[in-house]
């Protein structure tokens, strides 16, 4: 999963438009991976409590094409570059698990995760403050 997710980021492209991408492919793909959603979702640390360090470095891995995608665009110039990689590749994460915690189950699944990230994308990446006049 995250391989695949890593043959998105094309340097090539602008940052913000393959963080968009790689959040529809894995929107998209989650589902079929049922141990990385119990992963991100947490579910194997309340399982196997002795095992939390490690999962804990697994969900860490799964946030690296995001903090990569981050880096690109911190490098494109396009993102602040003052911007906390880790820290804001793990909210960013967060919000995704957030889309599918609760709104993975409504009958019109698919359409209703991409409104949803649709939404989370224009808030982060335009933000809610109106530009200057």
């Amino acid at each position: 999963w995250n391989a695949e997710l890593h043959k998105l980021i094309d340097p090539r492209k602008n940052a913000d438009d393959i963080l968009v991408e790689i959040t529809w492919a894995s929107l998209s793909s989650i589902d079929a991976r049922p141990l990385v959603r119990d992963l991100l979702f947490g579910h194997h640390s309340d399982l196997l409590p002795e095992l939390k360090p490690r999962f804990d470095e697994l969900r860490r891995i799964c946030m690296e094409p995001v903090a990569e995608i981050l880096r690109l665009g911190m490098r494109q110039q396009r993102f602040r570059p003052e911007l906390d990689v880790e820290e804001l590749a793990s909210v960013l994460i967060d919000l995704h698990i957030a889309t599918l915690l609760f709104h993975g189950d409504k009958p019109d699944r698919q359409a209703t995760l991409m409104r949803r990230a649709t939404a989370s994308f224009d808030m982060i990446l335009r933000g809610l403050l109106r530009p200057p006049s």
